[in-house]
Order: C-alpha cells, then sequence, then structure tokens
C-alpha cells in the first residue's frame, strides 16, 4: 500500500489501521485511492462518493462511510497500546 509514497505524519497508526481492518479494500485498492486521495485518514474520512467514484465496491464505501473501521482501529490500537506495542507502518525508518 505505501507505494514510495510517504503518507505518515507524526503519528498515523490510526488510519493505516483503519485500511487494514476495512472488508472488501485490498491492497492494490487501498492503494489506488492513498495516490487519489492521500492520507488514510482523507480516504476514512471521504464522503460517500468519493470512494465509489474510484470504483470501491458500494458496501465496502458504505462500511468507510460510517466510520466502522476507524472504530474498529481506534479500539485495536488502544489495546496494542495498553499491551505495550507499538504499531508500525510502512513508511517509518523502523519498517523492515
Amino acid at each position: 500500500m505505501c507505494a514510495g509514497r510517504n503518507f505518515d505524519g507524526p503519528d498515523q497508526s490510526l488510519g493505516w489501521l483503519a485500511l487494514a481492518l476495512t472488508p472488501g479494500l485490498g491492497a492494490r485498492m487501498a492503494g489506488k485511492l492513498l495516490r487519489a486521495v492521500g492520507s488514510p485518514e482523507a480516504i476514512c474520512n471521504a464522503s460517500l462518493t468519493e470512494p465509489e467514484s474510484r470504483r470501491l465496491p458500494a458496501a465496502a464505501a458504505q462500511v468507510i462511510h460510517v466510520r466502522q473501521p476507524m472504530s474498529a482501529a481506534a479500539k485495536g490500537l488502544a489495546q496494542t497500546q495498553a499491551a505495550g506495542i507499538r504499531l508500525l507502518t510502512c513508511n517509518e525508518p523502523e519498517y523492515p
């Protein structure tokens, strides 16, 4: 999904995790959306028509629109942080 572009700000773990948790959004489509929209947060905060206009299946666009992946990501990120685990995104220097 990173495709050599820097979509990370200070900490965009929540947005990256939300993308990974979006049903019907595979790596290829996520990459296309990232190139078009610019960041994981922009995808998660997009209007319903934005993902649909990029040929994302309507069901996946609806899931994003109601912010279901962001809610699940917030819960998951809180659990990982409570356990002392840091989520590493593909744009961080520490990433393999």
